[in-house]
C-alpha cells in the first residue's frame, strides 16, 4: 500500500532514509534485548469469552501507556519459528503455513465454539512461535466461526498485536479447518523502545484539525464520518522507505488513524500527515 506525503514526500522519504541508517546501528543491540525479552516472557493475550466479536479490545495492564505519556516510536521484530520451520514459507512481511492441509473442501466438523477455535489458534501460535513478551497482547480483531462459516466446517480467526495498550497494523491471521488442519498468515514480533524517540504525541482534536487543512480537497476524505473510536492511536509501518534487513525489524511510528479504514493518518508525534492510498 503505497504511502504519500500530501506536503513534502521527497524530503520524509530522505528524512526516514537517514533515520533508517541510524536505527540500523541499534538494532543489534535492540534485537538482542527483543529476543531475551520474547523467550523469558510470559504469554499475555487478552482473554476472549465464546461471543467474541469483531472490534474486541485488549485487556490493558498497569503498563499501558496513555496519550497523556511520552511514548517512542517502536522497532518490531519478527518471531521466528521454533518448530516446523520447514512447514513455513517466508514473505515479505510474514511467514505462512499450510498445516496437515490434505483435502478440499474439509468434511470434519469445526470446534462448537468460537473460544474453543480461539484457544487452539492461540495454543498453535504459542507452540511455534513462542510467547510474546509480557508487555504486548495479542487480542482478536475479527473471527468468523462456528456462528458465521466463512468457509464450511471452519473457524478464522484474526489477531491484533498491541504493544503497551497500543495496537500495532501487525496482524496474524488463523484459519482452522475441521480442528486438525492450520492454515496461518503469521506477523508476530516482539517490540522494542526507540530510545531518544519519546514525545507526548499531539492531541486528538489537534490531529483532526491538520486532517482538515490537509485532506479537505480530497474526495474520499469528505466521506469520513465521524466516530467515537477516531482518531485512534496506533503504532503503524507508515514511511514504508528503505528498510532493515530482512528478519531485523521494521520501525513502527506512532499516528493518530483518522478513519475506520486507514486512509488517513497524522503523525502523532511530528504532525505530518498521511495519506494511504492503493
Amino acid at each position: 500500500m503505497p504511502i504519500s506525503n500530501v506536503e513534502n514526500i521527497n524530503n520524509q522519504w530522505d528524512d526516514q532514509r537517514m533515520k533508517n541508517n541510524d536505527i540500523f546501528k541499534l538494532i543489534i543491540i535492540l534485537t538482542g534485548y527483543v529476543v531475551i525479552s520474547s523467550c523469558a516472557s510470559h504469554h499475555a493475550g487478552a482473554s476472549v469469552d465464546g461471543k467474541a466479536r469483531e472490534g474486541d479490545r485488549p485487556n490493558v495492564s498497569s503498563i499501558a501507556w496513555s496519550a497523556n505519556d511520552a511514548i517512542p516510536d517502536i522497532i518490531a521484530v519478527r518471531l521466528q519459528p521454533l518448530i516446523d520451520k520447514d512447514e513455513f514459507k517466508d514473505g515479505y512481511s510474514e511467514f505462512s503455513c499450510w498445516e496437515h492441509v490434505t483435502s478440499w473442501p474439509f468434511r470434519e466438523a469445526t470446534f462448537a465454539t468460537d473460544k474453543e477455535g480461539i484457544d487452539a489458534g492461540r495454543n498453535w501460535l504459542t507452540k511455534h512461535f513462542g510467547p510474546i513478551q509480557s508487555d504486548a497482547t495479542l487480542d482478536v480483531k475479527e473471527i468468523d466461526g462456528a456462528s458465521t462459516e466463512l468457509i464450511e466446517h471452519s473457524i478464522r480467526i484474526k489477531f491484533s498485536q498491541y504493544y503497551r495498550g497500543i495496537e500495532t497494523d501487525l496482524e496474524t491471521e488463523v484459519l482452522i479447518l475441521g480442528t486438525t488442519q492450520y492454515r496461518v498468515d503469521c506477523r508476530l514480533c516482539s517490540f522494542a523502545p526507540i530510545v531518544g524517540t519519546e514525545k507526548i504525541p499531539i492531541t486528538p482534536s489537534n490531529a483532526l484539525e491538520i486532517a482538515n487543512r490537509a485532506f479537505a480537497g480530497l474526495g474520499e476524505y469528505s466521506d469520513v464520518k465521524s466516530s467515537p473510536d477516531y482518531p485512534k492511536l496506533m503504532f503503524l509501518n507508515v514511511s514504508r522507505g528503505p528498510g532493515l534487513p530482512d528478519h531485523a525489524g521494521y520501525v513502527l511510528e506512532l499516528v493518530w488513524v483518522i478513519d475506520p479504514k486507514m486512509l488517513f493518518l497524522v503523525n502523532a508525534h511530528s504532525g505530518t500527515p498521511y495519506y494511504t492510498h492503493d
